[in-house]
């Protein structure tokens, strides 16, 4: 998949993680936070997948990355 493609599907799929994750938590959505946050985690997501390391190794991080942006970017609880 080309990088260009990429992050035509990545960067709405992360703000959509995002977006819902907040949305649970009961924090008020700010889309320009939210995109923000999905266009770093997109780029720190294609830059894991661009190492040689076993497949699957980006899921934990990204999960971990995703906690400590929605804690910093929001004022979530």
């Amino acid at each position: 998949m080309s990088t260009f493609y990429y992050f035509i599907q990545s960067v709405p799929e992360c703000m959509g993680l995002i977006a819902l994750s907040l949305a649970f938590a009961q924090v008020p959505l700010c889309w320009g936070r939210i995109f923000l946050g999905g266009a770093l985690l997109s780029l720190l997501t294609f830059g894991i997948r661009a190492l040689p390391v076993t497949f699957g190794f980006h899921l934990p991080i990204s999960i971990f990355v995703m906690f400590l942006l929605i804690v910093k970017l929001t004022q979530a609880p």
